[in-house]
């Protein structure tokens, strides 16, 4: 039997985390929605029921049994210490809202978000402290620092609840990504701040307080100001270059899931500990930064059948923190702040719940203005929402809960400091009744703020989809009855209560259909635009689909989803869909530095080598595009024939997709013709994967039909996955591109001395572009190259300014052999194709 006298942490631990999940498991069934009682109220609902009850229950394990034991472990739990709050709840609850945002969304709205995380933040934070100060903060305990400590820890905001109601009711996705953004980047710093805050307080209380200590508190300050801003660009940079690192691991753990998952988990605890404990820079900056590289260079970087399992994995993690900081928060006021101590902090608490409004509200409409003139405007509903939104949660009670146990610390001089009890006390009661305030207020009336402001009401784009598919729904049952009734399964009574049932059915959606298509074609513009969004969101699923089969490698995957990230972004900005997409993708600075690192001795190599991995990714990407362009084609082509869209907006851009995939497959055959041993050895490796993949799949279906056993399945998948990782690790051969071997390429490596080759090779530059990259500029006599593989294109200008197509250059074509007449003219030469070239060096 457990000595309740003295239980170990770990056991602690193990049993309250336990005990919490089932408490949670059980309030997840409960019918909260007929209630609009908040999950996470519930659970703080619980954790005061329980932790009040406690009392009431047997303490001597003799007569009580497990219930007094268990009694017991729920005490101990409310006795927490900080370390365990900042290392354990707070690393996975930020890297979860990281990593669930769409990281490209973020930047391209990271100028409000940034307003919003840090200057509107900190304004928040002053304008918190200064009124719980001016209501009477001093007579429960709090000084300037502490004030201003719970100003910082409350600002955090918690969108979850919020987010949740936009899916529900179709809020436009922007709103949402500014929402969460904003929270993902303030939580950041709203903690770099309470450290530093919390620092001060800290050191005020081992100084003894008083006016002193405020005064030194406010040259801190000052000086502190320069440490935040190491803080916090510390962590962001710990953060990615960890990431980077172990999403580099993760990829060499092929379809290895736990592996992965594994890994996810030791990044977000490991960067946050590096950051916090080794290099005293920001722990949740780390968490944000680290996130949100997962969620962009780690998305192709995971193995496709496991990207689904390891988002769901991480939001289980998050449910399960969210559950057990709410449920301890209710736990510990209930055993550690009698009623009588709670009663006082009402009025001051009703005052804070209103201040803390109105500095949201300060913030967010005050910095509108300012917004408008950095990004795309955010619009008087949005600010409304956001407003609203700005809900409190778990890290905010996890940070409250770290003052209130803050007692006999030790620090790094040596000494132990304990925060005075009633500063304690007052921070953790206001912050949990601003949290309940929030979650049980605004997050319940949320539905009517958004309907009131017009932003529940779905976008033609979602009322289509909806309505599309209810439609496939309902051919999915027809096609279920029409099989029922070839195998006799069910009465031809009840299937024809069924079928008349779908058709019914089947009437409606074509109503709404019917519906969708007049108010797209009352107005055009919207119309084209929504057909353009309908035709991207296809080929981006395309894209992860033929990945995830293994038709598309990894570079080449990415490199298309930039593509279709360009696209959505003309189609937003009201761009028509270009003549060409493009297929080079590669930063224009990339090529001018690598252009300058082609001659230098050792830096040439390296730059050569990124050359060549960067051609192989032209190769893949090149076939990718032909084979999802066509597919995209093919799938509008169907909508068209189900009559689903109006044919006068699907068809320009079915039309416009053919010509693409035309345009992709010309490309390809240009690369076949010259480079065929690249393109030959890069499509080896994706059929191989193709292959494999699809021989797993097959497996699996075998296993679903009872046609393999345990150990005959676990043997191949075992077998596959090491064949898959072979292939995985096999790039595809990539060219030499020295200059001694692009010499060879043209004379014969047996055609010419080797004295004779050495002679020549110290006079040539192996040089190499992509397509579209400019070789050279002026006057065509300045340039001494010989073409060894691709193609070139020279261009010259008119009397009007215009480029003029006057000649190109092939294989063993030298810049001269373009006779431009005797007047040498200003001519421009670019890569039609990938280009491989041996340039004279320059005199001296």
């Amino acid at each position: 039997m457990l000595a309740s006298a003295h239980l170990a942490p770990e056991l602690v631990a193990v049993c309250l985390a336990s005990f919490v999940l089932l408490v949670a498991g059980v309030l997840a069934l409960a019918p909260l929605e007929r209630l609009r009682l908040p999950f996470t109220v519930a659970l703080m609902l619980a954790g005061l029921g329980l932790g009040a009850g406690l009392d009431l229950l047997p303490k001597d394990p003799e007569q009580g049994g497990a219930i007094a034991e268990w009694a017991a472990v729920l005490d101990a739990g409310s006795h927490l210490s900080p370390q365990l709050i900042l290392f354990v709840f707070l690393p996975p609850l930020v890297f979860e809202s990281a990593f669930g945002l769409d990281a490209r969304a973020v930047v391209k709205n990271l100028a409000p978000i940034a307003v919003l995380a840090v200057p509107v933040l900190c304004l928040s934070t002053v304008i918190t402290g200064a009124a719980v100060m001016a209501c009477g903060g001093a007579s429960f305990g709090m000084t300037w620092p502490a004030a201003l400590l719970f100003g910082a820890l409350i600002s955090a905001t918690d969108p979850v609840a919020v987010v949740a109601l936009f899916k529900a009711l179709g809020a436009p996705k922007r709103l949402g990504v500014l929402v969460e953004g904003e929270s993902l980047c303030n939580d950041g710093t709203a903690i770099v701040l309470f450290d530093l805050l919390l620092a001060s307080v800290v050191a005020a209380a081992s100084n003894g307080g008083g006016s002193a200590a405020e005064a030194s508190f406010l040259a801190g300050a000052l000086a502190g100001l320069g440490d935040f801003a190491a803080v916090t660009a510390g962590g962001l940079a710990t953060g990615a270059i960890m990431a980077y690192a172990f999403f580099t691991l993760i990829g060499r753990a092929i379809s290895r899931r736990s592996v992965e998952v594994t890994l996810s988990v030791v990044l977000a605890y490991s960067t946050f500990v590096v950051a916090e404990h080794f290099l005293h820079t920001s722990g949740v900056m780390a968490c944000v930064a680290a996130g949100l590289v997962a969620s962009s260079y780690g998305r192709t970087k995971v193995s496709p059948g496991v990207e689904h399992f390891l988002h769901a994995f991480w939001e289980t993690m998050a449910f399960a923190m969210n559950a057990l900081v709410f449920f301890l928060v209710g736990l510990v006021i209930a055993r550690q702040v009698p009623l009588d101590s709670v009663l006082p902090l009402l009025p001051l608490l009703g005052a804070t719940i209103v201040v803390v409004l109105f500095a949201r509200a300060v913030g967010v409409f005050g910095s509108a203005p300012f917004l408008a003139r950095l990004a795309e405007v955010i619009s008087l509903p949005y600010q409304w929402v956001m407003w609203w939104g700005g809900l409190r949660g778990a890290v905010s009670l996890a940070l409250a809960l770290t003052v209130f146990t803050y007692v006999d610390v030790e620090q790094p001089s040596g000494s132990v400091v304990s925060l005075p009890r009633e500063l304690r006390v007052t921070v953790l009661v206001l912050t949990a009744g601003v949290v309940l305030f929030t979650l049980a207020v605004n997050a319940v009336s949320m539905p009517w703020v958004l309907r009131a402001c017009g932003l529940d009401r779905p976008s033609l784009l979602d009322r289509f989809a909806a309505a599309y598919g209810a439609r496939e729904r309902i051919r999915a049952i027809e096609e279920t009855i029409a099989s029922m009734e070839r195998e006799d399964a069910a009465m031809p009574e009840v299937l024809d209560d069924l079928r008349a049932e779908a058709a019914e059915r089947r009437e409606a959606v074509s109503r709404r259909l019917g519906e969708v298509g007049a108010a797209l074609l009352a107005d055009p513009e919207s119309g084209r635009r929504v057909a353009g969004q309908l035709a991207a969101s296809i080929e981006r699923r395309e894209v992860l689909a033929r990945f995830a089969r293994g038709e598309l490698t990894e570079g080449a995957a990415r490199k298309l989803l930039a593509s279709v990230d360009a696209l959505e972004d003309a189609g937003k900005q009201g761009q028509p869909l270009p003549a060409e997409r493009r297929r080079n993708l590669a930063p224009a600075w990339e090529s001018r530095l690598l252009a300058r690192l082609e001659p230098l001795p050792l830096l040439g190599s390296l730059a050569r080598r990124l050359r060549a991995r960067r051609l192989a990714e032209e190769v893949e990407a090149a076939w990718g595009q032909t084979l999802v362009h066509s597919r995209v084609a093919e799938t509008l082509a169907a909508l068209l024939a189900e009559e689903a869209l109006p044919a006068d907006l699907l068809e320009p851009i079915r039309a416009r997709y053919l010509d693409w995939a035309r345009s992709a497959r010309e490309h390809l055959e240009a690369l076949r013709k010259h480079f065929p041993n690249a393109v030959r050895s890069a499509q080896t490796l994706r059929a191989g994967l193709h292959a494999v993949r699809r021989e797993a799949a097959i497996v699996e279906h075998m296993a679903e039909s009872g046609l393999h056993t345990p150990k005959a399945l676990a043997d191949a998948l075992e077998e596959i996955r090491r064949r898959e990782a072979a292939l995985c690790f096999r790039h595809a051969e990539r060219l030499d591109l020295g200059t001694r071997a692009l010499l060879e390429s043209r004379v014969g490596a047996g055609g010419v001395s080797e004295d004779a080759l050495s002679l020549v090779e110290r006079w040539l530059i192996s040089r190499s572009y992509m397509e579209g990259e400019t070789v050279h500029e002026g006057a065509l006599d300045d340039a001494a190259f010989v073409v060894v593989r691709g193609e070139l294109r020279v261009y010259r200008k008119d009397e009007d300014g215009r480029e003029v197509l006057v000649g190109s250059l092939g294989p063993g074509d030298r810049s001269s052999a373009l006779g431009l007449g005797e007047t040498p003219r200003e001519v421009c030469v670019r890569a039609a194709t990938p280009v491989n070239l041996l340039e004279v060096r320059a005199a001296g």
